[in-house]
C-alpha cells in the first residue's frame, strides 16, 4: 500500500536530513495539506536548500536521486513577474515545487532554485552562497 504524503515525506525526506517535531496541517477531508500545510523550522527548511547543493546527498546518503532532483528543477511552466521592477530575484520557471530564477550580484546572474513557502518563508539556494534564507540576501523584492 503506498504511503500517505506526509507519512512518505516525512520517513523518506525529513527523518533522514534529521527533521524532527513536523507538524502537518489536514484538510477538510483529513488528508496532509500539501501546499502550505508543513511547518518546519528555519535551520530545517534550508536542509532542504543544502539537499539540492548536494545533488541528493545528505552526509553521504542517497536522499533523492540525482534524475528526480534534475527532473525537479527543470522549468515546467515559463513564468516573468508582471511588475519586474519591484524585485531583485527574478523568476523564470517553476519545477516540481522549485522556483527557477535569478538575481545580480557584483555584475554577475546568479542562477537560483527557491522553494517559496506559506506565508513567505523562502529557501533561496545558488552554487555561489549555498542556501539560505531570504532575509540574508539584500532584498528579494523591493519594498
Amino acid at each position: 500500500m503506498p504511503l500517505a504524503l506526509d507519512d512518505f515525506g516525512i520517513s523518506e525526506l525529513m527523518l533522514p536530513l534529521g527533521i524532527t517535531g513536523i507538524e502537518v496541517t489536514r484538510t477538510p477531508t483529513g488528508l496532509a495539506n500539501g501546499g502550505g500545510g508543513f511547518y518546519l523550522r528555519t535551520r530545517d527548511a534550508a536542509k532542504f536548500g543544502q539537499l539540492l547543493l548536494n545533488e541528493g546527498t545528505w552526509n553521504g546518503e542517497r536522499i533523492v536521486s540525482s534524475e528526480w532532483l534534475a527532473a525537479s528543477l527543470a522549468p515546467r511552466t515559463a513564468m516573468a513577474w508582471t511588475n519586474p521592477e519591484e524585485w531583485d530575484w527574478q523568476v523564470s520557471g517553476y519545477g516540481y515545487q522549485w522556483w527557477t530564477g535569478f538575481y545580480e550580484h557584483d555584475g554577475a546572474v546568479i542562477d537560483t532554485y527557491v522553494a517559496w513557502g506559506y506565508g513567505g518563508q523562502w529557501v533561496v539556494s545558488d552554487a555561489v552562497a549555498g542556501p539560505r534564507g531570504c532575509r540574508q540576501l539584500e532584498r528579494l523584492r523591493r519594498w
